[in-house]
């Protein structure tokens, strides 16, 4: 069973000679301390020094080990941080769930080499690290969030070995024989293993193929360039490849590759300047969802059990982080006392999911490869128009935890907007969005409870969804062809801005048309262009031509957003209002008629016959957002269309609904479809066409 886990963030800063440590997330709440250095630098060597005296059987070297963690631990789990830690696992494990310990070191790289692995509470008498509950992970926040990938069959692991000239002589053969041997006897095909020598050009060939994991056995360093490997070079002699460049290289490789180990002294070790300067490190900024590394030498026998026990959870879609705790037992369970804490983690996943199980097919009826193939086809040619719905903010969940509101979290559906309604206003949870608004408004007398509400919750910086950046990466895409462009309109129902962000985000611009349910300017769309912070009425076929003071839409110029249902946030707008509650539906389905609100160009492309839609995250079930389908096409059969819907059931009420209109469900998990997406545009591009 994956475990599932709450975070607690601990972001490290310097200013002058103080440490500062701030609580940023966690389920109690945030805080901050202030502490001195936990050690001298030639302290810290001493105590480093003394543990190389001990074999790591030996007990005794327990003791120095407890004094390192308890002084790690004393100087930053203190005062209000101490309570925090204390309450947040209490509540994890009242919900059955663990504390993930995220360090945020980038900003304190004078701390960042110091072996946090090490933490001991001595009022618990326990070390984090160990602990299934509490795993600890060195987070570093370089870029878009991490999504898990879909694996099929056995986690591939590629083993790099090298020990050339000039280095002492690693057995590294005997290694490979062991490890091998020791995962066919523990897993009975599910890794399977593959063996290189450390060349550059061995590398590359390897590239070409898919591996889920990278694990080096070898030499490493760290100078003034930064961590590198020690690879095998011409004549037998040393290559140093440092971690920059060696993240260079795999860069292309991170649809499947996720993950590199790297059994090699200093791999895990970080600069004191500067937080990217490591070999592991590098590779996270180079995409990478996550790196072991070794802080300090191990030897076979630990790595060994290292090997098996992590590679036996990650090949069971474990997070990379329990599996890593499970592997640091097992060190310990062997009678090893110092080694369990050398591997270290750098993540720049905030949950630890780096694989999923691909979805098993519901349906043997659905052609999927000739539909990724028309879908793509639809979009470099203009014809296909994504729609979407409430659901379409699950896409990158890692699991069905249940929502919660804070910022850089996940966000809402509509699900979970009516959850959090009904909680502030102290209802019962249960009913759909539409209902639980309308209730409260009637209560109270007026939408505003409502909308300030939901203003509120959709106003926090959310990540955004895989879904939104594949759909803002569309327009980059077309442009790559050089063909003609015909950009897409994409229509939304939703109430977050969540696509235009990933447009911002993306660089890429884009034409905001949007309904205004109430004020002077209600009953009509809409618009604001590009680079314009005028908004104006749009001009559909019942309110006559485009002038000059009302420009015409044309979708050859940019992409079109169309907010169906009006906009809630962060707009600006003098018509900031939405459709939400039963009452609105009702008021928009008998007073809004699109196709005389909506200019010819935009309904053109909405009611084109050689047109497709990509319903994205919508349910047949919801009557308030087939209100939205009637309001644009009627009761009748569309063109040629596709639903993605992972979270729907195939019933007899559903597939009637959409055989009724002739649109075909692609019954894949949203992970599945994005990367299946994102490999065919690329190849689209790549080839020239499908």
């Amino acid at each position: 069973m994956v475990k599932t886990y709450d975070n607690f963030v601990l972001l490290f800063s310097r200013d002058g000679n103080e440490n500062r440590a701030k609580v940023i997330e966690s389920p109690a709440g945030e805080g901050k301390v202030s502490f001195n250095d936990p050690f001298t630098r030639d302290e810290f060597d001493v105590l480093i020094a003394k543990l190389g005296d001990y074999s790591p059987g030996d007990r005794a070297a327990e003791d120095v080990i407890k004094d390192i963690g308890a002084r790690l631990f004393d100087q930053v789990f203190k005062d209000q941080v101490y309570g925090l830690l204390r309450d947040s696992i209490a509540r994890t494990q009242t919900r059955n769930k663990g504390l993930r310990i995220l360090l945020r070191l980038t900003d304190a790289p004078g701390l960042a080499d110091l072996p946090w692995e090490y933490l001991y509470d001595k009022t618990d008498n326990r070390f984090l690290a160990l602990s299934y509950d509490t795993p600890i992970v060195r987070y570093l926040d370089v870029g878009a969030p991490v999504v898990p990938r879909s694996r099929r069959g056995p986690l591939r692991v590629l083993v790099m070995t090298s020990s050339p000239e000039g280095y002492e002589q690693l057995q590294v053969d005997d290694e490979w024989t062991r490890l091998s041997e020791s995962l066919a006897e523990a897993l009975r095909g599910e890794v399977t293993l593959s063996r290189v020598e450390a060349t550059r050009s061995e590398l590359l060939k390897s590239l070409d193929e898919e591996f889920h994991v990278l694990h080096f056995i070898g030499h490493g360093g760290f100078d003034a360039g930064g961590g590198y490997l020690v690879l095998t070079g011409e004549n037998g002699r040393a290559d140093r490849l440092y971690g920059e460049d060696l993240g260079r290289l795999l860069h292309d490789s991170r649809s499947s590759l996720r993950l590199v180990v790297l059994n090699a002294c200093e791999g895990g070790r970080a600069s004191v300047t500067d937080p990217f300067a490591g070999a592991a490190q590098s590779l996270l900024q180079a995409g990478l969802p996550a790196v072991v590394a070794m802080q300090f030498k191990i030897g076979d026998e630990a790595a060994i059990t290292f090997a098996t026990q992590f590679y036996s959870s990650i090949a069971r879609y474990q997070q990379v982080d329990a599996a890593l705790t499970e592997a640091r037992k097992a060190i310990f369970a062997c009678g090893n006392h110092i080694e369990w804490a050398t591997p270290v983690l750098y993540m720049r996943s905030r949950d630890g999911a780096v694989f999923q199980p691909e979805p098993e097919k519901t349906s043997e009826a659905a052609p999927e490869g000739l539909i990724y193939s028309a879908i793509v086809e639809a979009i470099f040619e203009g014809r296909l128009i994504p729609f979407l719905g409430p659901d379409a903010n699950r896409c990158g969940r890692a699991d069905d935890r249940p929502w919660e509101f804070k910022p850089g979290g996940v966000p809402p559906d509509d699900d979970d907007l009516a959850a959090y309604l009904a909680d502030s206003f102290e209802m019962k949870t249960g009913d759909r969005l539409a209902k639980i608004s309308q209730t409260i408004a009637t209560v109270t007398g007026s939408n505003r409870g409502v909308t300030s509400k939901i203003r509120s919750v959709l106003a926090g910086p959310f990540e955004i969804t895989p879904l939104h950046h594949m759909l803002a990466s569309i327009p980059a895409q077309i442009a790559k062809r050089g063909n003609p462009a015909q950009y897409p309109l994409i229509v939304t129902s939703n109430h977050d801005d969540l696509l235009e962000r990933a447009f911002r985000e993306a660089g890429q611009p884009f034409d905001l048309i949007y309904y205004a349910l109430d004020g002077d300017g209600q009953g009509r769309f809409y618009c604001r262009k590009h680079g314009s912070a005028e908004e104006h009425a749009l001009a559909g076929r019942a309110s006559g031509r485009a002038t000059k003071r009302n420009p015409p839409i044309l979708l050859d110029e940019r992409t079109v957003i169309l907010r169906l249902n009006g906009v809630l946030q962060r707009v600006n707008s003098n018509h900031s209002s939405c459709v939400i509650t039963e009452d609105d539906f009702i008021d928009y389905m008998a007073g809004c008629d699109i196709g005389l609100l909506l200019p010819a160009s935009v309904l053109g492309r909405l009611k084109g016959r050689d047109n497709h839609i990509l319903f994205l995250g919508y349910a047949a079930g919801d009557w308030n957002w087939r209100v939205a389908l009637r309001r644009l096409w009627g009761d009748g059969p569309l063109p040629p269309s596709w639903i993605v819907a992972p979270d729907s059931q195939e019933d007899d009420v559903e597939e009637s609904f959409w055989t009724k209109r002739t649109v075909t469900p692609i019954r894949v998990s949203w992970n599945a479809f994005i990367d299946e997406m994102r490999r065919r545009l690329h190849e689209y591009c790549g080839n020239g066409g499908v």
